[in-house]
């Protein structure tokens, strides 16, 4: 018989056990839900995914306003982080945190709120409200009143800025209270390492920062009477902000944390879209995204006011068309039509959410090339915050229920068109478009509409949320 001698190399076996048993943690912080992601190290597959509702909107005696609790949504965070096997957690390489934009929180910086190995920010005036990008306390008046920004990115009701120079004018007090601000994901990454550094993207979006210089525009704020202690340090992404103060669910200590980033740019990220691709998400707003290199293809203010030009990863830029107008608009017509259910002596909750959405469109696609139109910017949009929504073109033969749901669904995709427009996507040789966000992947009339009004193929990414990119993203800060 012949001896068949195998040489094992244990080095390379151990290592590609480590590959396998090392994760990243993705985290996303939106609007409604908190999500969390295990994603493998190499490859990027999606081990374990988790959500946690955040909870319902403060009371607040501010007209307008629009309030969520920040120690809640620690406690949200945390309650969906451990959600995760145990085991997995204590293979975590690195965090990669993003979120909802715009909106700002602010807190003291005396000790960060890991403390015992868990999150808590409960302590009396250790930090204040979450002001999101849905707030609306800075009226028309207020933002005309403020100095123009030299970019691209107009400063709108609900971003960060805005609201610091509200506070500065109408609440100095409540403002004086605090000595540190940034978005809910800053205050998160700075809980954890007890570093406060503000990506590009998130600086970006909360106006008055220029992402060609790279630096906030500090004499414009001046003039705004925003104190300027309150801007933190920018970084480019992705970023180490820090390291984990101390072993967290099974984390270990000084696993890289990196720095929080914007929602719809890891999103975005995570499709993997080229440069002849648009990506189009659909969740509760809607955003359609062009990725680019070229500088001379930033959009000019004044002529495309529906367009922004905002970081992205590594130098490059997205060019944003922003909807307020997405998800939310379904839901609220739902909302209107249970309203009405009720006025008639109907108890709706007879007929589950899901079934009442299924008819919508069901009964969409029996009319989805109705006469009937509707332009649903039923909250403006950002660019025409004074725009109302509008119903136009009924006629005795064309308000069925089928046709009231064609329309509306038409009317979500007709508006995102004309905010990006076809000569845009021509100028970036966009050839298809890359569809996500849990709203449009369950919705077939929206996919309709879309392929229809855009004249291009829609690719469904299954599978593509902001936590997998936040993940992806940070994986060059993986510890060994």
């Amino acid at each position: 018989t012949e001896t068949i001698i195998v040489e094992i190399d244990y080095c390379v076996l151990i290592q590609s056990y480590c590959q396998r048993m090392a994760y990243l943690l993705g985290i996303d912080i939106g609007t409604t839900t908190v999500k969390t992601v295990l994603v493998n190290a190499v490859g990027f597959k999606v081990v374990e995914e988790r959500s946690t509702p955040i909870g319902d909107h403060l009371k607040s005696s501010i007209p307008n306003a629009c309030e969520l609790s920040a120690s809640a949504i620690l406690v949200a965070v945390e309650r969906c982080a451990s959600g995760h096997s145990r085991a997995a957690l204590q293979h975590v390489r690195s965090i990669g945190v993003c979120g909802q934009m715009h909106g700002c929180v602010l807190w003291n910086d005396g000790q960060p709120f890991l403390r015992g190995g868990n999150l808590r920010a409960d302590e009396p005036g250790s930090c204040g409200v979450l002001i999101t990008w849905q707030d609306k306390r800075c009226s028309e008046g207020f933002l005309a009143s403020l100095p123009p920004t030299i970019t691209s990115v107009p400063v709108s009701a609900g971003y960060g800025c805005a609201t610091l120079a509200w506070l500065q004018q109408y609440s100095p007090d409540d403002l004086a209270r605090y000595n540190r601000a940034g978005t809910i994901m800053d205050l998160l990454v700075w809980s954890l390492c007890g570093e406060l550094k503000m990506s590009e993207q998130n600086a970006t979006s909360w106006g008055y920062y220029d992402p060609v210089c790279k630096k906030w525009e500090v004499s414009t704020l001046l003039q705004a009477r925003v104190p300027t202690k309150f801007l933190p340090p920018t970084v480019s992404v992705p970023h180490r902000a820090g390291t984990l103060l101390m072993d967290w669910l099974g984390i270990r200590e000084g696993t890289p944390v990196g720095v929080a980033m914007g929602d719809m740019q890891c999103s975005v990220y995570a499709a993997q879209p080229s440069h002849t691709d648009a990506v189009l998400n659909i969740g509760t707003a809607a955003q359609i995204v062009i990725i680019y290199t070229d500088h001379s293809l930033r959009s000019n203010q004044l002529s495309r006011q529906s367009l922004t030009d905002v970081p992205y990863f590594s130098g490059d830029y997205a060019k944003v068309a922003a909807s307020l107008s997405g998800g939310n608009v379904i839901a609220t017509f739902v909302s209107m039509l249970q309203g009405w259910l009720g006025a008639l002596g109907i108890d709706h909750k007879m007929i589950g959410d899901a079934d009442i959405y299924e008819r919508l469109v069901a009964c969409g696609a029996e009319k989805w090339d109705t006469t009937l139109c509707v332009d649903p910017v039923w909250w403006g949009e950002r660019h025409t915050p004074e725009a109302k929504g509008s119903v136009t073109n009924m006629t005795g033969d064309n308000m069925t229920f089928s046709d009231w749901c064609g329309a509306l669904h038409r009317g979500i995709i007709q508006n995102l068109s004309k905010m990006m427009p076809e000569e845009v996507l021509l100028e970036h040789k966009i050839e298809r478009l890359l569809g996500s966000g849990r709203t449009l992947h369950k919705n077939t009339l929206l996919q309709r509409h879309v392929t229809s009004t855009f004249k291009r193929p829609l690719v469904l990414r299954e599978d593509v949320d902001a936590p997998l990119g936040a993940a992806m993203a940070v994986s060059k800060l993986c510890v060994d």
